[in-house]
């Protein structure tokens, strides 16, 4: 059964924090910034939890699983080389920031690869199932963005007209992206509104 009580106190919350937001001069301004602080500290710990409970799956991966799974033995000593790192010469450190850094480029670029495999599937089902314009298009997209990530057009850059029509080309991936990000915002103020006027209650008594 939805708890009222927790309705309430999140409608209130939400309608002090914008009216914070909406007037920071006011005294309501004071407490948006302590349940914003609020906020963050328990975004924190329960990124701190979300860290434990990961350590633990590895943990019990490769001590306690009937299946050893030793991929976990190279996430652990990276995770603690880490912390060990940052601790020791600080989150500025050169080295510090090279090794993570170089630990986020192979991550992006492994997710990129699935994502580069997953489209092209997606595309081939769907051109299968239903020859539509819809599935062309995206079909379309889908290859010009590929081709665009895969750097090919740069051997075109010092030809005048076809150096044009590759800016043009570049520009469609960040048209895309900025369309799903407008949709993600829009998404996330429709979530927020209907959470505000109580038409939504994602919490439980």
């Amino acid at each position: 059964m939805k708890s009222p009580v927790s309705t309430s106190i999140a409608i209130a919350t939400a309608l002090i924090v914008i009216i914070g937001i909406l007037f920071p001069q006011s005294p309501v301004s004071m407490i948006k910034m302590v349940i914003v602080d609020w906020a963050i500290l328990i975004g924190a710990a329960a990124l701190l939890v979300a860290i434990l409970n990961l350590l633990g799956v590895h943990w019990q991966k490769i001590f306690v699983a009937p299946k050893k799974d030793f991929y976990s033995i190279f996430f652990l000593l990276s995770f603690l080389f880490t912390v060990i790192l940052g601790f020791v010469f600080g989150e500025n450190n050169s080295l510090f920031m090279n090794w993570t850094g170089t630990i986020i480029l192979a991550s992006e670029s492994s997710l990129m690869a699935i994502l580069s495999i997953s489209l092209f599937y997606a595309c081939f089902k769907l051109f299968h199932r239903r020859q539509s314009a819809t599935g062309l298009v995206f079909i379309f997209s889908t290859m010009v963005f590929l081709i665009t990530l895969s750097g090919f057009f740069s051997i075109g850059n010092e030809i005048p007209v076809l150096s044009d029509l590759i800016y043009i080309i570049d520009q469609l991936p960040i048209a895309g992206a900025r369309g799903i990000l407008l949709g993600i915002s829009f998404g996330a103020i429709m979530v927020g509104l209907r959470v505000l006027f109580g038409l939504e209650r994602p919490f439980s008594g």
